[in-house]
């Protein structure tokens, strides 16, 4: 397959690309920052397709929070560009990668019933800019019902590669864990879902095998759990100290999240079987960090 990413150097990006079976798919890697082996997007509609896999408009909590109006400008005109390029090329598919924070809710794990909440008289103060640059490209990818376009949203993601600089609850875990700190963090309770690279290879290659799709799908694993849980593993398995802080001030880029994952299992009828757990991921992401 000749498969376009956007966004390569992302995260979630570059995990995948290292994922990819070489032997059998050519990649056209685009980015705006310049790289050896990256393109620039005006070269995008040179080239011929099987696949676009979109990660731009995400990333580090901080950043998001920083620039909320430059994400929402720049994913709805790299998008555009995309829808462009299937108006002239029908049969390729396209895979835009949404997150769970399009349904601005945290009150309870996400359903396929769920709704959307976005408070319209107050958006910026209330972090909704990115909830709704994610609803704003789902509606349009569903009115575009003629092409294989899917969302796959994306709650919360582990990698040995994930960095100790980011903003992320588990990325300040895992620097902690690599270099002895004490972890200070909030006593409240919350409950992830944290998939790993291998999870979401899967998901894409199940989405990508069906000839026909225009939908959206939540990625899980085979169960979530709490932080106070997690906290406690790590402790154990490997030697993780922390303290509680009820005052403290975290970086919340959509909001006080307290149930962030989803019980919306339908990628199941494409076949994808989680083969983990979240705290299954979270261990061995931070056993390959250790390189034990």
């Amino acid at each position: 397959m000749n498969i376009a990413i956007f966004g390569s150097n992302s995260l979630i990006a570059k995990d995948f690309i290292q994922d990819i079976n070489l032997n059998k798919n050519n990649l056209y890697l685009f980015s705006r920052k310049k790289h050896s082996n990256h393109l620039a997007y005006d070269t995008f509609l040179d080239n011929d397709y099987d696949l676009v896999v979109n990660f731009i408009g995400g990333g580090d909590p901080q950043a998001i929070v920083d620039t909320q109006g430059s994400i929402f400008t720049a994913s709805t005109y790299y998008d555009d560009q995309i829808i462009l390029y299937l108006n002239k090329n029908t049969r390729c598919k396209y895979i835009h990668i949404s997150s769970g924070s399009a349904f601005n809710d945290y009150s309870k794990p996400a359903r396929f019933d769920s709704r959307a909440s976005i408070p319209l008289n107050d958006i910026t103060s209330n972090n909704s800019v990115y909830a709704l640059t994610k609803i704003n490209l789902e509606i349009k990818h569903r009115l575009l019902s003629q092409f294989f376009i899917v969302d796959l949203r994306v709650f919360n993601y582990v990698s040995k590669s994930i960095g100790t600089s980011m903003s992320f609850f588990i990325s300040n875990v895992m620097d902690c864990i690599v270099n002895k700190k004490v972890l200070i963090c909030s006593p409240d309770e919350i409950f992830r879902d944290y998939i790993r690279p291998k999870d979401f290879s899967l998901m894409i290659d199940c989405i990508s095998k069906e000839k026909f799709l225009n939908t959206s799908y939540d990625a899980y694993t085979k169960e979530p759990l709490s932080n106070l849980k997690l906290l406690e593993h790590l402790k154990g398995k490997f030697g993780l100290e922390y303290r509680f802080d009820a005052k403290l001030k975290t970086v919340n880029a959509t909001g006080i999240k307290k149930y962030y994952y989803s019980k919306n299992y339908s990628l199941s009828s494409l076949g994808y079987e989680p083969k983990s757990s979240s705290l299954d991921n979270v261990i061995n992401e931070i056993t390959q960090l250790l390189n034990l």
